[in-house]
């Protein structure tokens, strides 16, 4: 990890820095899924939801993420052609809405997904048909009311809005 001063100052009309001038540890092959400001690791009713392509999610207290060293710490295990591609912040009870390629959604109680260790490969929350992947996982907080939207996209540019209320809780 690193802290968010140790990341260099720019003008706004700069191009930046290439993230592996800022983090020297990353190793061919390795990209950057998510930046997430943290200010408070000791929260107990606050979690990291990792999620794969292939549908295994993972809640990890975030305690286990305290003492980060420079050098990064493996934080989920994957199978060949797997990709970790969400990690979000969610707090207990909290929902989890789930939608894949192929038009398939579903929404869980964050509770209902057990918190693991940092090393442990987490669980399957949503069976795959042939050839469909997750495309998006959104967290719908707790104290949200009715009136939250998502808004689904298809490849062709389609798209409309859902309330989150349309989707039940499996």
């Amino acid at each position: 990890g690193i802290r968010a001063y140790e990341i260099p100052t720019s003008a706004r009309t700069a191009r930046g820095h290439p993230i592996p001038s800022a983090l020297p540890q990353l190793t061919a092959g390795e990209v950057v899924t998510t930046v997430l400001p943290v200010t408070d690791f000791n929260d107990p009713n606050e979690y990291l939801v990792l999620a794969t392509e292939h549908g295994w999610f993972k809640k990890t207290s975030m305690a286990a993420f305290e003492s980060l060293s420079s050098r990064g710490l493996v934080i989920a295990k994957l199978k060949d052609g797997d990709r970790l591609l969400w990690c979000q912040r969610c707090r207990d009870g909290s929902d989890i809405l789930v939608g894949t390629s192929n038009g398939m959604a579903t929404r869980f109680l964050a509770d209902k997904l057990r918190p693991t260790a940092r090393s442990s490969r987490g669980v399957r929350a949503m069976k795959l048909k042939e050839g469909d992947r997750i495309a998006d996982v959104n967290i719908i907080a707790a104290n949200e009311t009715g009136a939250e939207f998502v808004l689904a996209v298809t490849s062709n540019g389609f798209g409309k809005r859902i309330r989150t209320e349309n989707f039940r809780t499996q």
